[in-house]
């Protein structure tokens, strides 16, 4: 139970890491106006941005901890299986918002929201505002953010899942008690 416990807060710790990294790049990527903001300004960024990502990772986690409910040890492969395959497809959907966000920040100087999709009934106009090395850049960045950030969860999720153990009657208590507690920082 305990190594399952260390994993979700392993699990946790890389998603923080994960929405931190991603919002330093944002913050480097147009350093221009962020060489203006304070250290105090930097630091807020980031703390008040804390509150959201606990809340949205929360909703990340509640998947692979009903999953962990049935962890048997006998099917080790098949769970870090499905793991790698659930954190790939969050990893890639995540990384492609964070990349178009960059791009249409610097070419239309707002970020990502449904805004998008009344320039997506004119492709044309959102084609031609489109610079390609800025396109072949933001590539180059979303691939190279998903190559390593898909071998820290890798790393981590081979640190732990050897150590797991099945199951029992006693534990599902105490692990659904961990599901519904995540209801407090979804909140």
């Amino acid at each position: 139970m305990k190594n399952k416990v260390a994993l979700i807060i392993l699990m946790f710790l890389f998603w923080i890491i994960f929405f931190n990294s991603v919002r330093l790049l944002f913050l480097l990527y147009f350093y221009q106006s962020s060489l203006a903001f304070s250290p105090h300004q930097w630091m807020q960024v980031f703390c008040h941005a804390l509150i959201m990502d606990v809340s949205f990772i929360s909703y990340l986690l509640v998947l692979p901890m009903f999953v962990m409910l049935f962890y048997y040890e006998k099917y080790k492969s098949f769970f870090r299986f499905l793991f790698k395959i659930y954190f790939s497809v969050l990893l890639i959907l995540i990384l492609f918002l964070v990349i178009v966000d960059l791009g249409l920040y610097s070419q239309w100087g707002y970020r990502l929201d449904l805004t998008v999709l009344d320039y997506a009934k004119t492709p044309k106009t959102m084609m031609a505002s489109i610079q390609w090395s800025n396109v072949v850049l933001l590539f180059a960045i979303g691939i190279s953010l998903f190559v390593f950030f898909y071998w820290l969860f890798k790393k981590m999720l081979d640190l732990l899942i050897h150590r797991l153990t099945y199951t029992n009657v006693f534990t599902i208590p105490i692990q659904l008690f961990l599901i519904v507690f995540l209801i407090i920082p979804i909140r």
